[in-house]
């Protein structure tokens, strides 16, 4: 069902839907498209099962045609409406490493010629917002300009890394820092029970994955005065269902690190054919934490991956230093943020100053606070239940 009447610019048409279209690519049926996983049809799924079902998100579903009617380019896009501010951004809340199109190998052949045109066709289309912010973009669709990066403002706050696997494992184990330690707490870790690296393929062991992977992911949030579960019950309820939608189309990597039978670390991953993105990694702390049990999964998972025939290992978004360590290559991401009505100036020059707040010490301390009364609150009205 069209959402909005076309917008036209040169022979381009943009039509914007309510609902992705029946050709919308599957993660296993990419083909000759260009684009990520994050902007498939089962991603789209697992975000209308979660953030979907709050009514302050209108999802948008662009579709770009040429004046023969061949589709050309997908875009996912929503706006969200939230202290009066209608707010237009990729359709992903904070869960997608790269924001771009999918690239239809028609429009893989036109690209220079109705990248501009599109932008016309776009603004044309879309319904009223107030601010854009549109995030990590990188600037390739494979050996492709991403359209959605010619409209950047600016570089994100942090790159996306990775390791490239299509060498011997010793020139692999070369880009790590210091692997021959990783291999001694493993050894270390075997002293205290049979190890063993498990990825889980049946549903009974995925939900005990998942279930172990949000207790150490909450507690972790916890330790370090973020938002975690319990705050976004939405991010939530769109991990559990993508989960089972990538389950089910064969494109979810998840998998342990197990000591005996106790889980000491977890991570879920996507594959999207001879690429791995790392995307949400747990492990245990207490009498654990010396033996960096995340930090061993992720090695032994590297070498599960070359071993069988994988070209990249993505480690995502974020420039923490074990990535800046252990990662061969960076994929600078680009973000664009700006404002189309006299309300959203008003609104970005608002969040500008709370971004300086935030940056400050004093920022800092009270963001800590916060969280840490909102959690006593929590305690008292007994809300403590695990997520």
């Amino acid at each position: 069902m069209l959402f909005r009447p076309d917008g036209h610019a040169g022979d381009l048409v943009v039509l914007v839907h309510r609902e992705a279209p029946a050709f919308w690519p599957a993660a296993s049926a990419l083909g000759e498209t260009r684009g990520h996983i994050f902007q498939t049809r089962e991603f789209i799924a697992a975000w209308q099962a979660s953030f979907g079902r709050q009514h302050r998100f209108s999802p948008l579903f662009i579709e770009a045609r040429d004046g023969e009617g061949t589709p050309l380019l997908l875009l996912a896009l929503v706006i969200e409406r939230r202290g009066g501010v209608r707010t237009l951004s990729f359709l992903d809340q904070g869960h997608a490493d790269y924001n771009a199109p999918l690239l239809l190998p028609a429009g893989q052949a036109r690209l220079a010629d109705f990248t501009l045109d599109f932008w016309r066709a776009l603004l044309a289309a879309l319904p009223p917002f107030d601010v854009a912010r549109f995030d990590k973009m990188p600037e390739q669709l494979g050996d492709l300009v991403n359209p959605m990066f010619l409209i950047a403002t600016g570089a994100d706050a942090a790159s996306c890394h990775g390791t490239q696997l299509g060498k011997s494992w010793p020139e692999v184990e070369r880009t790590l820092q210091r692997p021959g330690k990783l291999k001694s707490k493993l050894k270390a870790l075997g002293q205290l029970g049979p190890t063993r690296f498990l990825i889980a393929d049946e549903a009974a062991e995925r939900a005990r994955l998942l279930e172990r992977l949000i207790v150490q992911k909450q507690r972790r949030y916890e330790e370090t005065h973020v938002p975690g579960f319990r705050e976004n019950p939405q991010s939530l309820a769109f991990l559990r269902q993508a989960t089972e939608t990538f389950a089910a189309s064969g494109n979810l990597l998840f998998c342990a690190l197990l000591v005996g039978e106790e889980i000491v670390a977890v991570q879920w991953g996507l594959v999207q054919g001879p690429c791995y993105y790392a995307l949400v990694t747990s492990f245990e702390s207490g009498d654990y934490e010396r033996f960096s049990c995340g930090r061993v999964l992720s090695y032994l998972l590297l070498r599960h991956l070359h071993e069988q025939g994988f070209l990249y290992c993505d480690q995502g978004v974020g420039d923490e230093l074990y990535k800046l360590q252990n990662c061969d290559t960076t994929v600078p991401l680009a973000r664009s943020v700006f404002a189309r009505t006299a309300r959203g100036h008003l609104y970005l020059a608002q969040r500008h100053f709370v971004a300086q707040l935030r940056a400050s010490a004093v920022g800092e301390r009270l963001r800590r606070l916060k969280w840490m009364l909102r959690r006593r609150v929590f305690a008292a009205l007994g809300r403590r239940a695990e997520p």
